[in-house]
């Protein structure tokens, strides 16, 4: 499906200010339209694959070479962002059957290795420029910018804020961000067998800081995305092995404290993750689009 004619089918209204938009049955309509596949053939999701997993669609390969971030908008009812890993300075927004809504494109920025995104209760988006496979950069950066309306004509992104954040130590890879109330954090890609260390940052402390180390998380498999609930009770992490979450009950820092649950899935390497009423969307570097629907991933529901 083109992005004209995606567009035209699809229109898309801001919701509410707080946690996920609630048009009445959306929870509803998200299940019956993951029903649909996105190319047009044959219907044939959502399908099992794993207990507790449901695989929902599969992205276009014409528009996704390597899927990276996600996220859920909290104003446009069913919309998710996403994009390509590396230097693809294009957002996407698709919705739960895989289909493309809108396409912008980043301006004004060189991206080194482009690998997250986060939101935050204003309707702003976190583009996480923090890859650093072979620990050679001599720092990260985090951009932010408003979130676009996907029906919006203008399809520009130019950063309002971008932060330069410096390593405590030695460098190291990272790619998973979210962002709660003041600060950034960000996660460290461990080696294999070795914990994810967690770090954060003051969104108000300038725009060029040294990272906070906190902890290391319960975690041994390298970490390749995040996500916190828009209530910041539940921290959802994927990973080479599945996906994790961690009950929050006290301050975000304290999650580095908790075993987390996790249920495996290895179809390919799982990217990026994103909230949504139901449990963890999650989507993989190969294109697919996932949904851990256990109780543990599923949060509490918002006002």
């Amino acid at each position: 499906m083109s992005e004209g004619t995606a567009l035209e089918k699809v229109t898309v209204k801001a919701g509410g200010e707080r946690g996920w938009p609630r048009p009445s049955g959306l929870l509803a309509v998200w299940l019956a339209l993951s029903a649909v596949a996105c190319s047009g053939e044959e219907a044939e999701f959502p399908k099992a694959v794993a207990d507790g997993v449901l695989q929902l669609a599969e992205l276009a390969k014409d528009d996704f070479k390597e899927c990276s971030g996600l996220v859920a908008s909290r104003q446009f009812p069913g919309v998710l962002w996403t994009h390509n890993d590396g230097q693809d300075r294009r957002l996407f927004a698709i919705d739960r059957r895989g289909v493309k809504l809108a396409k912008f494109e980043l301006n004004r920025v060189f991206l080194w290795d482009f690998e997250d995104l986060a939101i935050d209760d204003q309707h702003r988006l976190y583009l996480a420029d923090i890859g650093n496979n072979l620990e050679a950069r001599p720092h990260l950066t985090v951009h932010r910018v408003p979130e676009p309306d996907p029906n919006q004509a203008n399809r520009t992104l130019i950063p309002e804020t971008s932060w330069t954040l410096k390593f405590p130590g030695k460098g190291f890879d990272a790619e998973a961000l979210f962002v709660w109330r003041e600060y950034g954090y960000l996660i460290s890609k461990s080696n294999k067998d070795k914990k994810g260390i967690l770090y954060r940052w003051p969104l108000a402390g300038g725009r060029s800081i040294v990272l906070e180390e906190i902890g290391k998380l319960e975690v041994k498999s390298p970490i390749t995305g995040a996500d916190l609930s828009p209530d910041g009770r539940k921290l959802g992490l994927v990973a080479t092995d599945g996906a994790y979450v961690i009950d929050v009950t006290g301050p975000i820092e304290a999650v580095i404290k908790p075993e987390a649950f996790h249920l495996k899935l290895k179809p390919g390497q799982i990217e990026g993750c994103a909230f949504a009423p139901d449990g963890l969307l999650a989507v993989a570097e190969s294109r697919e689009l996932f949904l851990f629907h256990a109780p543990p991933f599923i949060p509490a529901a918002t006002d």
